[in-house]
């Protein structure tokens, strides 16, 4: 689910949420040598992720493909006792049909990558040792995901989808009157970090 608002015409910003429940930790094609899904003990998995996005619209009109960028936190919990958050990131593109004058329909693909030891976490001390795996390392790796799905937005209050706003208007004359409409930024930012106390890590 999302829930969101919306700056004009062009760009929203969104809060997400999902959740997977009871997902098998299949390790088929992890190339264990003794692994045998028929023997195999599963464990459920659960997944949680919650987050912000930017959603860029670059056009008018009820046909309207779009950008979107967010990034968020990630849980995922094996059997209820073993649980690992990790940063996720997610880039995607889609396309908005107008089907009434507050409901739109999104159909879009995306990709959410993170960094994750899946041999590590999602295999139990038993599994590994079933496998005559226990002790040996696992590589942390850089995950991708893609997926593809369709969803029903609805507008409550404020402008109707296709109207456009002052700002609206604003933006869209700086690309037409001449004005050029493009501009490089350059930003400084100093700040301070301060890790977790159960990270090895000094504050930087």
């Amino acid at each position: 689910g999302k829930v969101g608002f919306g700056f004009g015409e062009f760009f929203e910003l969104r809060g997400s949420y999902m959740q997977m429940m009871n997902q098998p930790n299949d390790f088929e094609n992890f190339g264990i040598t003794n692994y045998d899904p028929d023997t195999f003990e599963f464990n459920d998995v659960d997944i949680v992720r919650f987050g912000g996005e930017i959603k860029a619209n670059f056009s008018r009109g009820r046909l309207l493909p779009y950008l979107l960028l967010g990034t968020g936190i990630q849980s995922i919990e094996l059997d209820m006792e073993l649980e690992r958050k990790q940063i996720y990131l997610t880039a995607g593109a889609g396309i908005t049909l107008g089907v009434g004058d507050r409901f739109t329909l999104n159909l879009e693909a995306r990709n959410t990558a993170y960094r994750y030891n899946a041999g590590e976490h999602l295999l139990t001390d038993a599994n590994k040792s079933d496998l005559g795996i226990l002790g040996i390392p696992f590589i942390q790796d850089d995950l991708n995901n893609w997926s593809v799905g369709a969803g029903l937005q609805i507008y409550l209050g404020g402008r109707k989808p296709g109207q456009m706003s002052d700002l609206d208007k604003a933006y869209f004359d700086s690309f037409t009157r001449g004005s050029g409409g493009l501009n490089v930024g350059l930003e400084a930012v100093v700040g301070q970090m301060n890790f977790s106390d159960k990270l090895v890590y000094r504050n930087t």
